[in-house]
């Protein structure tokens, strides 16, 4: 059995009907792609922000560590020279 053309005709259309909707399927998956884009985007800087402060954070935490044990070696190395004295004093 031959297709006629009003067959072939009937077909094509039909055709052309599926591409335009998957044509507006691609556009409605490219929106919702460059939306998911800028949302990670977002969600990056925000994270990068929290990072780098996190960061700042323990930098600065480190910095009082260090600043903690300095202190506590001259308290340490002033006690030493206090019981000295009192040694000495006391002889």
């Amino acid at each position: 059995m031959a297709l006629t053309k009003e067959d072939l005709q009937a077909i094509r259309e039909m055709m052309q009907e599926e591409n335009a909707d998957i044509r507006a399927d691609i556009q409605n998956l490219n929106k919702g792609m460059k939306k998911l884009n800028e949302t990670v985007a977002k969600i990056e800087v925000s994270h990068g922000q929290k990072l780098s402060a996190l960061y700042d954070a323990h930098v600065d935490t480190m910095r009082n560590a260090t600043t903690i044990k300095e202190l506590d070696a001259k308290v340490e190395n002033h006690s030493h020279r206090i019981f000295a004295l009192e040694q000495a004093a006391n002889k």
